[in-house]
Parts: structure tokens; C-alpha cells; sequence
């Protein structure tokens, strides 16, 4: 597994890949992607595709927003779901973290969406509950500027 910088010729398989994989959640809560929206936040964060075998399998987008990254999406291709990359892709983004002066890393992830339980077990703890969404956070240590 590898990663590559995110090219504007990206954006289809971002959206592509956010509705199939989110599509009964997006449905369940009654939310609507915008695509054009997402496209020009992909823009403005720190996305990387990721790649096995030279094949594009998913992407994460992150943003800082001092005094800490907010990891926005992540996404993986569900033929390669169940298989570790998940964690992989987390790890890499802590690694991705490091030196950027930032205290912690959050996201947001919808309850019913098992990607919360990998959290869990990768050290982030509920920091407030949002209704449908959890908000969590993990303390880290910095070394490495991606910014």
C-alpha cells in the first residue's frame, strides 16, 4: 500500500466513493452530497489517495484547524474493507501529523457506521455526542509538518 498527493482529476472517484460507500448512512440520516460542495473542500484540505497495487482503493482528507487536524473523510474502496487498511490509512495520518504543532487529532463518525469501533480501538474517545454523529479526539505528539 502506498499514497499519492490528490489531483483535481481525483474528484470523481472522491464522490464516487463517499455515495457508494455512504449511501444507505446518507439515506438513513437524510443527507444530501454535494458533490460540487466536496470538490472544492478537497481543494482546500490535505488529501491523499490511496493505492494498492497501483490501483486507487480510497483517499483521506484532513484539514488543520489549530490547535488541532480534523480528519474529514476517509474512505476505502469496499472490496478492500475488513482487510487492515483501515487502520493502515490511521496510522498514516498520525505519521502525516507529526511536527504540525497540533495538540490532538478529531473526526466525526456517524454511530451506526462501524468505522467507530476502529477508532475506539485505535486510542480516540468520545468527545461529545452529536445525535446521529460522534465527534472524537486522540491527544498525539508532533514532529513532521504536512502544512
Amino acid at each position: 500500500m502506498r499514497f499519492r498527493p490528490y489531483q483535481p482529476s481525483d474528484a470523481e472517484f472522491c464522490n464516487s466513493l463517499v455515495e457508494t460507500n455512504m449511501e444507505t448512512y446518507f439515506e438513513a440520516e437524510g443527507i444530501i452530497w454535494d458533490r460540487q460542495r466536496y470538490e472544492s473542500e478537497l481543494l482546500k484540505g490535505f488529501v491523499r489517495i490511496v493505492l494498492w497495487n497501483e490501483e486507487d482503493i480510497g483517499f483521506y482528507h484532513l484539514s488543520k484547524k489549530d490547535p488541532h487536524v480534523y480528519i474529514h473523510l476517509i474512505q476505502i474502496a469496499a472490496d478492500y474493507q475488513n482487510q487492515g487498511i483501515g487502520s493502515r490509512v490511521m496510522q498514516q495520518i498520525e505519521a502525516d501529523t507529526m511536527g504540525m504543532n497540533i495538540q490532538e487529532i478529531k473526526l466525526s463518525v456517524l454511530k451506526k457506521n462501524p468505522a467507530r469501533q476502529l477508532n475506539e480501538r485505535l486510542g480516540y474517545q468520545i468527545e461529545e455526542d452529536r445525535g446521529s454523529k460522534l465527534l472524537m479526539s486522540k491527544q498525539i505528539q508532533v514532529n513532521q509538518r504536512i502544512f
